[in-house]
């Protein structure tokens, strides 16, 4: 199936960009609140002037205000420290960043749903209603939501890339491998991208009929190690 022209594409991007900006974009208004300010705003791992492999040997909760909470999601730290390094006060920066993620979460979304073999339309569509959703409104809001959304749009690119067949075979493995880790090293609950990845590329393999049974197991099988 022919993919959307590059102007579609634009169009998409536009419209949809438009939409979140129409649905969160007061959030650029938000401070910091609840969990944001003992995570961010307090954590002096992201602090402009610290250390950033301190940000890989931390808990993702201020060891010293919160002994054994735990949690490990570097990736979403060094973010907030970035943005600390070019604006002292981001917290404007940092809402930004993540309605930007979240559209990227939406065309992410809108390529997979694409691979999958549906209409550009109908996938428009349903990407419209993922971003717009109320039950996005307080990852989006909340600046502790980062974690979500860098592990969907990383999780989302490996799932593109799992059913896109361009990747050649020996590089498929370690490219799922490295979006999926970065995933879990945003938010520990895309653990089950290990899982999801092979499951989704069998699905597609067999419903186009592709390959027979035995090879689309082999290269699942492939895929999961």
């Amino acid at each position: 199936m022919r993919g959307p022209s590059l102007a579609q594409w634009a169009v998409a991007t536009l419209g949809l960009g438009l939409l979140v900006l129409a649905s969160e974009g007061r959030v650029i208004e938000n401070g910091y609140a609840l969990d944001a300010v003992h995570t961010i705003e307090q954590n002096p791992n992201v602090r402009a002037d610290a250390d950033p492999a301190s940000i890989f040997s931390s808990p993702y909760w201020d060891a010293e205000a919160f002994p054994g909470r735990g949690l490990y999601r570097p990736l979403t730290l060094l973010g907030f420290h970035l943005t600390r390094r070019i604006q002292a006060d981001p917290v404007a920066l940092d809402h930004a960043t993540d309605l930007g993620l979240h559209l990227l979460c939406g065309l992410a979304l809108l390529a997979f749903l694409m691979r999958m073999g549906g209409s550009f339309g109908v996938a428009l569509v349903l990407c419209a209603i993922f971003l717009v959703h109320p039950v996005q409104t307080e990852v989006v809001a909340s600046l502790v939501g980062r974690s979500d959304l860098l592990a969907t749009l990383l999780a989302l690119l490996a799932l593109d890339m799992s059913l896109a067949g361009s990747v050649p075979a020996p590089a498929l493995g370690p490219a799922l491998f490295l979006l999926s880790s970065l995933s879990l090293l945003a938010k520990e609950s895309t653990v089950g991208l290990f899982v999801i990845l092979p499951a989704c590329w069998a699905a597609r393999a067999f419903w186009q009929g592709e390959r027979s049974t035995s090879e689309i197991l082999r290269r699942a099988a492939l895929l999961a190690i």
